[in-house]
């Protein structure tokens, strides 16, 4: 298990409503406990378009980190979504997460999938969806020897999120089982809670992140936990 901290990061944010794409830069240092310090930096993309039908959403993430003479982060992530507006609590969904992950030894990866999701509870302040498709999971690995993977998988995940008037909490859960091997799962979690907000643009986010593998790759950790405290600023 591999746990570490961010600090002095740039990142942005969107809200529901229609705006133009969004760009800028994110740069991090992060305490690894028990480890020398971890230096980085990111940069990225994200859009996104709603209309009466349908949402689209873009995203596109490129990370780098060090610790000493050691890469602890080197990844890239290409994300599009799209799902239908819900007809009473029922909409689909499609989405895909491209890239690769030269610290895990992945020279390409690749999830696409499509499936069936359910507002579970909606308000003026937020809502609660429930997702469950079909997908295809794909790495090509850089160690010498070993096979790359191919596998049809499940496609499940929870979104919440809460508008609570002095902060905003988002919390999303993805789980991509195989249907080949019970062993070989992908799990990604993230909730984070927006304060500070006032006029401007700047805002803190804090938070908390988890990126678990069934069957890690040899060296490899199952569990990645990070603890983040982010500075945020969202073009509106």
């Amino acid at each position: 298990m591999t746990t570490h901290q961010d600090f002095l990061s740039l990142v942005d944010t969107r809200s529901q409503r229609r705006r133009p794409p969004v760009v800028g830069m994110q740069f991090l240092h992060e305490r690894a406990v028990r480890a020398p310090d971890i230096v980085g930096a990111r940069a990225g993309f994200q859009a996104k378009g709603v209309t009466a039908a349908d949402t689209l959403t873009g995203s596109l993430r490129l990370v780098r980190a060090t610790s000493g003479d050691q890469t602890s982060a080197d990844d890239l992530h290409l994300n599009l979504a799209f799902e239908t507006n819900p007809t009473h609590v029922v909409f689909w969904y499609a989405r895909t997460d491209t890239g690769y992950d030269d610290a895990r030894k992945v020279d390409f990866l690749s999830v696409n999938a499509v499936g069936v999701g359910l507002r579970l509870f909606t308000d003026a302040r937020g809502k609660l969806d429930a997702r469950v498709g079909l997908a295809h999971r794909y790495e090509n690995y850089a160690l010498a020897g070993q096979p790359s993977l191919a596998t049809p998988s499940m496609d499940l995940g929870l979104l919440f999120e809460r508008e609570f008037g002095w902060a905003k909490m988002d919390s999303t859960l993805s789980v991509v089982p195989s249907f080949q091997s019970a062993q070989d799962f992908y799990i990604r979690h993230e909730s984070s809670l927006n304060i500070l907000r006032g006029e401007g643009p700047l805002s803190l986010k804090v938070g908390l992140s988890n990126d678990f593998r069934g069957q890690p790759l040899a060296g490899q950790v199952r569990l990645d936990t990070a603890y983040f405290l982010r500075a945020v600023y969202a073009w509106k």
